[in-house]
């Protein structure tokens, strides 16, 4: 009885202990926003953007760029949880490649990726590479499935035309 009495007493100790650490590793709820979001991460040039940066002071202003080249997007001035949107439009004529955004407000420095694509590439519409086959193969598909019905149906009546004649 001890015994049983001791291995209770460790398995509680070690369930509380393992709760314990599971508490601790739990993340805070709501989660946080994320530091820096775009709405798409490739653009074509002239085409607008929406950039939002979090965890700015409330009220403070916000400077967004686009480099390589330092290019100002705009500035705005952060909401009262800390957040600033700006609507900007890529410069045109910007050639393709990756560029980052950049958000600052104060000390705070967000960055965010976005891919300028070549205006030749977004205008050509994509090469035609063969035929719709779909239409063809259900056509196919379905004459097979009528004849099959077909000779189950005329092997079930000459077999119960044999079986009545005998």
């Amino acid at each position: 009885m001890r015994k049983l009495l001791a291995l209770v007493s460790v398995s509680v100790l070690a369930s509380l202990a393992g709760a314990e650490l599971v508490d601790a590793q739990v993340p805070p709820y709501p989660p946080s926003p994320p530091p820096i979001v775009i709405d798409q991460s490739s653009v074509l040039p002239g085409q607008q953007i929406r950039v939002t940066v979090n965890g700015c002071q409330p009220g403070e202003a916000v400077t967004f760029t686009l480099n390589p080249g330092g290019i100002v997007l705009g500035t705005v001035t952060a909401d009262a949880t800390g957040s600033a949107t700006l609507v900007a439009a890529i410069p045109v004529g910007l050639a393709a490649g990756s560029y980052t955004v950049t958000a600052t407000c104060g000390a705070v420095v967000r960055t965010i990726a976005v891919n300028v694509l070549s205006a030749a590439a977004a205008a050509s519409p994509l090469v035609r590479t063969g035929s719709d086959s779909a239409l063809p193969l259900a056509r196919i598909a379905m004459a097979a499935l009528a004849v099959g019905c077909l000779l189950v149906v005329l092997t079930a009546r000459r077999r119960a035309a044999a079986s009545a004649a005998v």
